[in-house]
């Protein structure tokens, strides 16, 4: 009889990592967040996990609180899943599952512990990033490793493009790893926590470009804001201040060149076209454009 889980996660990026356990273990409830309000109007919308599970009449959950009543409504499980989840699962959760929760972290741990590790490896323009999958513990992305793979980082990848990338690697090391640990052929290795890096929560106004970065800084903070929250300065164009999205841009002589441009309440233009529409439009001094 297939192995038991419950899958952890509320992001879209999660699903293709859901079907593929899927095809080899029995899932028995997704556990995603709480609707939360999106739009002008503020509807409550599930998150893309949920909706996928409701979708596919798999059962879901989306507590607001992880405590010992919600353990009451959980079904039988061998093993849980993680991956973007947005919680922090308490001790009495992990202790639910006979083989604990294995997780997907998207860096070499413990370099790039916390929320954004994808961006940050591209805000540091790293050549190199990678996976982990690991058991977790009570403390955040410290738990022990049970194998790590690394990821070359491409001059053109953007968050998302390396999340997928990452994901799609991680993907297919799932079945090999996860088989080996539930058979006790592989032991998950503790992790050496003086090496350890943090990275912080990404919000909308983490996109402001700083114009005195450097040109190859630049380009990667623009790719690691790509496509949310998006990397924007500040304009004035007929004496108002305006916000300019940049959605690509490339580096040319140790110049950075910007390619595809967004006004608010605008379509996407490319940069000469902006220059074009708006040609008397004023900046902070810059020497990146």
């Amino acid at each position: 009889m297939n192995k038991k889980f419950i899958f952890f996660s509320s992001s879209k990026e999660a699903i293709p990592i859901f079907q593929e356990l899927a095809k080899h273990f029995q899932p028995v409830l997704i556990i995603s967040q709480p609707d939360k309000p999106q739009g002008r109007h503020l509807v409550l919308k599930p998150s893309p996990m949920s909706e996928y599970g409701q979708n596919n009449k798999i059962p879901v959950l989306k507590p607001k609180k992880l405590g010992d009543d919600f353990l009451k409504l959980l079904p039988r499980a061998d093993f849980g899943f993680l991956f973007a989840y947005g919680k922090i699962i308490p001790q009495n959760l992990l202790n639910f599952f006979p083989h604990g929760i294995i997780n997907l972290h998207p860096s070499l741990l413990p370099k790039y512990r916390g929320p954004s590790p994808v961006r940050q490896a591209l805000l540091d323009c790293q050549k190199e990033t990678g996976y982990s999958l690991m058991l977790l513990d009570k403390k955040m992305d410290h738990g022990p490793i049970l194998y790590q793979e690394k990821v070359k980082i491409s001059s053109a990848d953007t968050w998302l493009s390396l999340s997928r990338k990452i994901i799609k690697k991680g993907r297919s090391r799932l079945m090999e790893v996860i088989n080996g640990y539930l058979d006790n052929k592989i032991k998950a290795r503790v992790q050496n926590d003086k090496l350890a890096t943090y990275t912080a929560k990404i919000s909308k106004r983490n996109g402001l470009l700083d114009l005195n970065l450097s040109a190859e800084k630049a380009d990667c903070f623009i790719r690691a804001m790509s496509p949310w929250p998006g990397a924007f300065i500040w304009l004035e164009i007929n004496g108002r201040k305006k916000r300019l999205k940049i959605h690509k841009a490339y580096i040319e002589k140790n110049k950075l060149n910007l390619e595809i441009v967004q006004l608010e309440g605008k379509k996407l233009v490319t940069w000469k076209q902006f220059i074009e529409g708006y040609p008397n439009f004023k900046s902070a001094k810059s020497n990146l454009f």
